[in-house]
């Protein structure tokens, strides 16, 4: 009977432990962006299939862009993060050694890829977007893109679409009407889930002075744009 107990006892921990850890890597994979970077790769993937597009090339590139931009973005806490996600701007805040590392690397990647593969024309796509994209939370002349009225809203849903149908047309690839559905598609879908986290973000945003769309149309204006913009996706 007590060696029963024991190895009861000895699996109960062994799972606590599974769990403690599984906990601390689901929390580094949130905080440093790893599942949102994977998820715009397969974003990116199904888009260039239904296209009839080779994605390989480009997983690399789409993978590196989105933790670097992540990552800049949150090297310097937002005022509106305390009120809208604590959790994440405590980690923000301890986290910025480890935050550089990814910045560091991925930039490195983004630049050395083309450089090596003497692609030029990505190397003016990488340079001419992380110029402008660098711009929406590091402020030009005092302000911030994500500051322009509406504009944080479409901002991500926007540069996802143009990074991941930018590559493969500027190299040569035709463009068949299933591209265009499926990039407004993917558009769609991407628009709901910004606008969800930004009406999410009503509060901190007012606060802080950023005219998100939800802040613009109140709760129940965006509730009706969710509601017109699932039907759209759905059609």
């Amino acid at each position: 009977m007590g060696l029963a107990v024991n190895r009861i006892r000895s699996a109960r921990v062994a799972l606590l432990s599974v769990a403690v850890a599984l906990q601390r890597w689901e929390r580094w994979i949130q905080d440093f962006f790893l599942y949102g970077a994977t998820g715009i790769v397969a974003f990116g993937w199904v888009v260039c299939a239904v296209a009839g597009w080779l994605a390989i090339p480009w997983i690399g590139l789409w993978w590196a862009a989105a933790l670097f931009l992540y990552n800049v973005d949150r090297l310097r806490v937002d005022p509106a993060d305390p009120q809208n996600v604590p959790l994440r701007a405590a980690a923000t805040a301890t986290s910025k050694k480890i935050r550089r590392f990814i910045v560091g690397g991925t930039a490195g990647y983004l630049i050395l890829w083309p450089v090596g593969h003497r692609d030029w024309v990505t190397l003016g796509l990488v340079l001419g977007g992380g110029w402008f994209a660098l711009h929406y939370s590091l402020p030009v002349k005092g302000r911030r893109l994500k500051d322009v009225p509406g504009l944080k809203t479409f901002f991500a849903p926007t540069g996802v679409l143009l990074a991941v149908l930018g590559l493969p047309l500027a190299h040569g690839a035709t463009a068949p009407a299933a591209a265009g559905w499926a990039g407004g598609a993917a558009w769609g879908y991407l628009l709901f889930n910004m606008t969800l986290c930004d009406l999410r973000d009503c509060a901190g945003d007012r606060l802080t002075g950023v005219r998100t769309v939800p802040v613009i149309l109140g709760p129940s204006g965006t509730r009706r744009l969710l509601l017109v913009l699932l039907a759209a996706i759905q059609c």
